[in-house]
């Protein structure tokens, strides 16, 4: 069952819930897929009563900490692609902004974010949003691609996400070392550009400094 067994309507209940996920997400953090929900418990400080009261099982709170991080995930990307409307950003400028959202709410020193993508259930909700999601990235990338005339725009746009998701969930989330990440991160910006058939221009490399 990767579903909770009923939603908090009270706000106390709500306060609740959110201990026992903040546990959750710290102790799978720390111990990754080996956490027990008497672990959570402890760590929340509550009866393992009140976990299962809310949770059968781990992986119901690996999916609902999955639809948390999906969430805050999306907010972040489409923040980059609001600015990127307005402002009407090179993508470039693009590709770097949503790299680093990307990263950073990846970030994490230990498990957990290796923990929700392997085991967290891939139930129609969570498949949906991370769908609409990815779905609104490569039709941003690719309309900019478009304009500039490359070629199979949406199947490059596509390529360049999927494996820019796959390195911020990999050991790039895992960095702590501020200009090491950097490095990184601008090292897989430039292999973005290169996917997407991209040599950035000395101007358009202003936007990489």
């Amino acid at each position: 069952m990767t579903q909770p067994r009923k939603r908090p309507a009270q706000q106390r209940s709500r306060a609740t819930v959110d201990v026992i996920l903040e546990a959750a997400a710290q102790v799978f953090d720390t111990e990754g897929i080996a956490a027990t929900t008497n672990r959570i418990a402890e760590r929340a400080g509550v009866s393992i009563g009140s976990v299962y009261q809310y949770f059968p099982d781990k992986h119901a709170l690996l999916h609902e900490l999955a639809l948390r991080h999906l969430a805050v995930a999306a907010a972040e990307i489409d923040a980059v692609l609001s600015r990127a409307e307005t402002t009407d950003a090179h993508v470039v400028g693009l590709v770097e902004d949503l790299t680093r959202a990307i990263v950073r709410v990846n970030q994490s020193p230990g498990q957990l974010h290796q923990v929700l993508r392997g085991f967290a259930p891939r139930s129609p909700e969570l498949l949906a949003l991370f769908g609409a999601t990815a779905s609104r990235v490569v039709t941003a990338v690719a309309d900019r691609l478009r304009e500039l005339g490359v070629d199979d725009p949406v199947g490059r746009a596509r390529l360049a996400y999927e494996s820019l998701d796959g390195q911020a969930h990999g050991s790039l989330g895992r960095i702590d070392d501020p200009d090491r990440r950097e490095a990184r991160i601008r090292a897989v910006v430039a292999g973005q550009l290169s996917v997407l058939g991209l040599t950035p221009t000395s101007a358009d490399a202003e936007t990489l400094r």
